[in-house]
C-alpha cells in the first residue's frame, strides 16, 4: 500500500465532502433567491478550495498543482477522484448562479461573475453580463466583451448581442454583419430577421 497517496486520498475526499455540503446549501440559497446568503456560500467554497490547493501544493509535485488548479480532473491520477465532487459541483453552481432573481445590476454582474469563477470556459455567465454592459450603454464594453466571448464559444447569442450594440452606435454596416451571421447560426429566427430588416431601413435613412 503506498500510504502517501491513501493520505492524500482521504484528506482530498475529506475536502471535497465538505465542498459538497457547502454546495448542497448553495442550491437550496439559489431556489429562495437569497443573494447575500448565496454569496456567503460561494466565498466558503473558495475557501474550501483554497484548502484543497494549499494542501496540495504542499503535498504534491507542482505539475499536480496546476492540474488541480484548473480542476483539469481527467488528467490527474486516480486517487485524486474526490475532485471529481468539486468539479461538478462547480460546473453545477455556474450554471445556476445567472438564474438568481434581482433587480440589483450590480448583484446580477457578481452573480455572473461568480459563475465564470466556477466556470471559465462557459459562455452562459460572459453574455449575461454583455447584456447587462448593452442596458447601461458601456457598448466600448459590450464590444470588448463579445469579442472574447468568441474566443470561448462562437455561438449565436454573443452576435446577436454585437449586432444590437453596433445598431445602438449606427455602426450600420457592422450590424448588418453581426445580425447576418447571427442568422446563419440561429436560422429561421423571426425576431432576428425582423432586426436585421430594421437595420438595413434604418441604414438607407
Amino acid at each position: 500500500m503506498d500510504y502517501k497517496k491513501e493520505y492524500i486520498k482521504t484528506k482530498l475526499t475529506e475536502l471535497s465532502n465538505s465542498y459538497k455540503s457547502v454546495a448542497i446549501l448553495s442550491d437550496y440559497a439559489i431556489k429562495t433567491n437569497d443573494f447575500k446568503l448565496v454569496y456567503s456560500l460561494f466565498c466558503e467554497l473558495k475557501s474550501i478550495f483554497n484548502k484543497i490547493l494549499l494542501f496540495v501544493k504542499n503535498n504534491c509535485p507542482k505539475s499536480i498543482y496546476e492540474k488541480v488548479e484548473n480542476l483539469d480532473t481527467e488528467n490527474l491520477p486516480d486517487y485524486f477522484e474526490p475532485l471529481k465532487t468539486v468539479d461538478i459541483y462547480s460546473k453545477i453552481l455556474s450554471l445556476k448562479y445567472p438564474n438568481i432573481e434581482t433587480d440589483n445590476p450590480k448583484e446580477k454582474i457578481m452573480l455572473h461573475k461568480m459563475g465564470i469563477e466556477f466556470n471559465p470556459t462557459e459562455e452562459i455567465s460572459y453574455l449575461g453580463i454583455a447584456k447587462i454592459l448593452l442596458e447601461e450603454k458601456k457598448y466600448p464594453q459590450v464590444i470588448k466583451l463579445c469579442e472574447y466571448i468568441k474566443t470561448i464559444s462562437d455561438t449565436a447569442p454573443v452576435w446577436e448581442i454585437l449586432g444590437d450594440t453596433y445598431r445602438e452606435l449606427k455602426d450600420y454596416g457592422k450590424s448588418i454583419d453581426a445580425y447576418s451571421k447571427y442568422l446563419e447560426l440561429n436560422e429561421k429566427d423571426a425576431e432576428g430577421e425582423a432586426k436585421l430588416a430594421e437595420t438595413y431601413e434604418e441604414a438607407l435613412k
